[in-house]
């Protein structure tokens, strides 16, 4: 059976839940139906009779880049279509926004990509065409995400906003400021008009992240959907003043079918479901 692999980035091995969301396979079967990848075929309502969904089409494999705080809720997403359209495997790969834009820049092999800003993927499809069609990639806006204080199980330390991350002997760690999670602490510190010194500089969200969970440091500057998709850690929301969100894009980078099914599905009522429930909200 196909499933889904994740290579790169900071996140952890690809998960799979029992079953898919059933919004998944009319999705799908409208995104592949009458493409190369299966006939399709009349049936009664409420059914569903797309052969490519009752049998294996053939391999077809997917590749997708992704932001790493998309890690969980793009495994899911990757599992359901997997499971609606057997057959096909979406190959994952995690990493930061900017690190990501880079190498579709320098031709790395994808089919899709999602990022956690639309600046880093407007520098990546700058110039860049769809093959055959000679048009351009069109990215769609499909989730945003907020920026929270990370803070161990029951905030220990009694953290209330970003003012007291700048308490002597409290150890801070952020992204980088040439990430989007970074570019976000950066605006928020500003408004606050604080500054961390000796916050230690992550290249991408997880790894930000990680060390809150292990123990390592007092808070950390992360999204919400990592706290969500923890059991090791708790979060302080940021005052309306200084709070910061971002918008994530995603676009197909080949046209083709099974790149296009995977946008679908992370565009469907399902998809937004999924990524409702690892804490990321409707754009």
């Amino acid at each position: 059976m196909a499933s889904s692999r994740q290579t790169g980035g900071e996140g952890r091995g690809p998960r799979r839940r029992a079953g898919s969301h059933p919004a998944f396979v009319s999705v799908i079967a409208l995104a592949l139906c009458g493409s190369s990848l299966v006939g399709c075929t009349p049936g009664p309502a409420g059914s569903s009779t797309d052969q490519g969904l009752q049998g294996s089409p053939g391999a077809q494999t997917v590749t997708v880049l992704a932001a790493a705080s998309l890690t969980d809720s793009f495994e899911a997403i990757a599992a359901d279509l997997e499971a609606a359209t057997p057959g096909t495997e979406v190959v994952l790969s995690f990493g930061s926004s900017s690190t990501l834009a880079l190498q579709v820049r320098a031709g790395a092999p994808a089919d899709v990509l999602a990022t956690a800003d639309p600046t880093t993927m407007a520098t990546a499809l700058d110039g860049l065409t769809l093959e055959g069609s000679g048009a351009a990639p069109s990215p769609v806006l499909f989730a945003r995400n907020d920026l929270v204080i990370a803070v161990a199980p029951g905030n220990p330390l009694g953290i209330t906003d970003l003012t007291d991350l700048a308490a002597d002997g409290l150890v801070v760690s952020r992204c980088a400021p040439a990430v989007p999670c970074g570019t976000l602490a950066d605006a928020a510190l500003a408004a606050a008009g604080i500054t961390l010194a000796g916050a230690s500089e992550a290249p991408d969200v997880k790894a930000a992240f990680a060390p809150l969970v292990a123990g390592q440091v007092d808070a950390a500057l992360v999204y919400r959907s990592d706290v969500v998709a923890s059991t090791g850690a708790d979060h302080v929301e940021l005052a309306p003043a200084v709070a910061q969100t971002t918008a994530y894009p995603i676009a197909s980078l080949t046209g083709t079918a099974v790149a296009d099914a995977f946008v679908e599905s992370v565009l469907s009522e399902a998809g937004a479901a999924t990524l409702a429930e690892h804490g990321l909200h409707a754009p």
